[in-house]
């Protein structure tokens, strides 16, 4: 375990990759610009533990030092940011986590101004433009023009010129029952709390209509695909958006200059307090005078309170003794949570103008989403790097395989349906969140039935813990549900102690 101060935080977590080397996440583990020390066994006490130094971690930790509270950040990783990572070792420094921060997200940009954090604009990763994607169904390559009248294109009349990725959000948004998302948890609308594809089922669509349109790359979930992911979780989606698309300000959506990681690492530097790195988490104790923490090592916290931000999918691996009620303690076990997986090329030639394709592809093969990435900032028409970013039963296949045979995979595939990808692409990166044991997935992905069992039982204290984290958040999404939640869980907590 090591610590990292504010002077030693340093622009960006990972060191840059040997050149033509491909760099791994155990390469992450192992390798670090932050620079560290080992202490030795202690007991350290404080006001607070804050487990987890992600945005919701940092913001809950910043609020309770300006109550006037001591507080102690326990990370398990060696760098700040949970699961909002820029990679700084891809060229064009993509993000593996959050990518886009609204005008609406009035907590993130409050802090980005706070702690001096400049905005940019975002920098697409995944979002397929008609312009210049080119759909690939069954290894068919088919332009946006093509789709309406091909025959692999299983929608009905009427929506026919839809495009695959394009197909579920009008259908979601007009028959969305929620005014406000934070209704998804009412009981109310606990019959919604069905699966994506018994809903759209009961609408009358096709299971290939389904399958293609809302179950393959679909963003939440994993290899279940639309049979395991509840349509009300996309209701709450789909009305955080809609309360939120009146607010637009030049320029949206932002982003942190020189990326998103930049975010935390912000933050980290405002703290008062040293935040305690590599720190690994085996044991959380609840009890009648105090709150302790037991790492890996051995090593032993104490405070009268302890907020944890971990994901469901990585506390279930952490003893937990406190009085957690039946249902808490069911949602740390089976809360569902979305796979990704991607691996990043960087362009040894235009492939793109050898076909005279467009360079992005939408499939529905192991490639997933093959995104043309275009970050540099000076010239933003450049393709500074492709990224093959699969979700679902996808990413577990590549997970499967592993980094090197995952890029052979993909590389023959492209080849088979995109001659002109043979030879053409470097691959720099393999990333999986859910191989990532301090993740176990890249964010919460609610099953069909779990928001109406268990949903609000998820962020109720237990003892002398308190819950945070993107998970527990009721009125906002993503990057901003995060930071609600340290913000929810901080006022919690200081009013009792």
């Amino acid at each position: 375990m090591g610590k990292i101060t504010r002077r030693t935080i340093l622009g960006g977590a990972a060191v840059a990759a040997a050149a033509g080397g491909a760099i791994y996440y155990s390469d992450l583990i192992s390798t670090n610009s932050i620079k560290t020390t080992k202490p030795a066994r202690k007991v350290e006490k404080s006001d607070v533990i804050v487990i987890g130094a992600g945005l919701s971690g940092l913001n809950a930790a910043l609020l309770l030092e300006e109550l006037g509270h001591s507080v102690t950040i326990l990370e398990g990783k060696d760098r700040v940011g949970g699961r909002l990572y820029t990679m700084d070792d891809v060229p064009g420094m993509p993000e593996a986590g959050g990518s886009g921060i609204g005008s609406s997200y009035g907590r993130i940009l409050g802090a980005m101004d706070r702690y001096q954090i400049a905005r940019a604009s975002e920098r697409p990763r995944t979002v397929a433009e008609v312009e210049n994607t080119i759909i690939n169904v069954a290894r068919q390559n088919i332009t946006p023009k093509q789709w309406a009248g091909h025959a692999l294109n299983p929608f009905p009349e009427g929506m026919r010129d839809k495009m695959p990725w394009l197909f579920k959000y009008g259908i979601y948004s007009d028959n969305n029952p929620l005014a406000s998302p934070d209704q998804f948890l009412d009981p109310a609308f606990a019959k919604y709390d069905v699966s994506v594809f018994e809903f759209l089922s009961q609408k009358g669509f096709s299971r290939n209509a389904i399958e293609l349109g809302a179950g393959t790359n679909m963003s939440y979930g994993d290899a279940r695909g639309p049979y395991g992911l509840s349509i009300l979780m996309w209701f709450n989606i789909i009305a955080f958006a809609q309360a939120n698309s009146g607010a637009s300000q030049p320029g949206s959506p932002f982003a942190g200059k020189g990326g998103n990681q930049r975010i935390p690492e912000g933050m980290a530097k405002a703290l008062k307090r040293d935040i305690h790195m590599n720190a690994k988490v085996v044991g959380i104790r609840s009890e009648s005078d105090q709150a302790e923490v037991v790492l890996d090592d051995g090593t032993v916290y104490s405070a009268k309170r302890v907020i944890v931000t971990a994901p469901f999918s990585a506390l279930r691996l952490v003893n937990i003794d406190a009085p957690l009620a039946p249902l808490q303690a069911h949602a740390i076990r089976a809360l569902g949570y979305t796979n990704v997986t991607h691996l990043h090329y960087v362009p040894k030639r235009k492939f793109w103008e050898d076909d005279g394709m467009q360079p992005s592809m939408w499939t529905d093969g192991p490639t997933a989403r093959f995104m043309a990435l275009r970050n540099n900032p000076d010239n933003p028409q450049e393709v500074t790097s492709f990224i093959a970013f699969a979700n679902d039963r996808q990413a577990n296949l590549l997970d499967r395989l592993g980094a090197e045979a995952a890029n052979r995979h993909i590389l023959s595939y492209l080849e088979q349906i995109r001659p002109s990808t043979k030879n053409a692409l470097e691959f720099v990166k393999f990333w999986s969140w859910q191989l990532d044991p301090l993740s176990g997935g890249a964010y919460a992905a609610w099953q069909p039935g779990q928001l109406s069992t268990f949903g609000k039982d998820m962020a109720k204290p237990a003892g002398r813990l308190h819950f945070a984290g993107e998970h527990t958040a009721i009125a906002a999404r993503g990057m901003e549900g995060a930071m609600e939640s340290g913000e929810r869980a901080a006022f919690e907590v200081a009013e009792l102690i």
